[in-house]
């Protein structure tokens, strides 16, 4: 048995990939192919996910914690649920300790296809709520949302000084180096030649300094804390 587990970058209410991994591999699975990150809505139509059903050898069941963890939109989901039984491999599902082998059981099917459709639909809801708060964040509080801007202070004080000094816009990127990438592929990058040319042009460039300041005075008039002092992330 091979188990699946998954978190996205917005999932802060869902398990853990460490509990999802744990659980499954207590529960007898020989592999725990775990995607960290990755939307439910994108999951199935991954190149990764293909790799991870190819080593499902002939009969072997999949497991997962809970349905939403291979997909939230529901046609995909059902569509990729029902291939995998066509080819014998069951879906296991440790929270509801039910097992999926049968494409044309009702009593299976009909409870299958409304689990997946009210996934869905929590998806959905998820992100339209979540839309109306950020809007109400930038639109009421002036809160900057996005990316946080990579240059500080520092970093546009000595693209300026290397630019006055005739250094070229590209040796100056090469000189401007800041982390990218995630977990063991993290590492020290030169920014783009497009971030040195935008600090050069505009006055009033938004730097990691100012964007801070302006986000805390916006909590501020909105008369909320700011999600490091709630231990939370924007």
């Amino acid at each position: 048995m091979i188990g699946v587990a998954r978190t996205s970058k917005d999932d802060s209410l869902s398990e853990s990939l460490e509990t999802q991994e744990q659980r499954l591999l207590t529960a007898g699975c020989r592999k725990v192919v775990c995607f960290e990150g990755v939307s439910g809505y994108k999951l199935l139509d991954t190149p990764e996910w293909r790799t991870a059903m190819a080593e499902l050898e002939p009969g072997e069941r999949l497991a997962c914690t809970h349905l939403s963890r291979i997909g939230r939109k529901a046609y995909r989901l059902i569509g990729e649920v029902g291939q995998l039984i066509d080819e014998g491999h069951y879906v296991w599902i440790l929270d509801q300790e039910k097992e999926l082998n049968s494409n044309d059981e009702l009593a299976q099917t009909i409870p299958f296809y409304l689990e997946a459709v009210m996934s869905h639909q929590e998806r959905v809801e998820i992100k339209r709520r979540t839309t109306k708060a950020l809007h109400y964040l930038r639109d009421e509080g002036g809160l900057k949302l996005g990316q946080k801007p990579k240059l500080t202070d520092a970093d546009v004080e000595k693209i300026k000084r290397l630019h006055s000094e005739g250094v070229s816009l590209r040796i100056i990127a090469s000189r401007i180096r800041k982390e990218a990438g995630q977990g063991a592929a993290r590492r020290l990058k030169p920014v783009a030649v497009n971030t040195v040319q935008k600090a050069l042009r505009d006055p009033d460039y938004l730097t990691l300094e100012k964007w801070h300041e302006n986000n805390l005075a916006a909590w501020q008039r909105l008369g909320l804390k700011p999600p490091s002092e709630r231990g939370t992330t924007l």
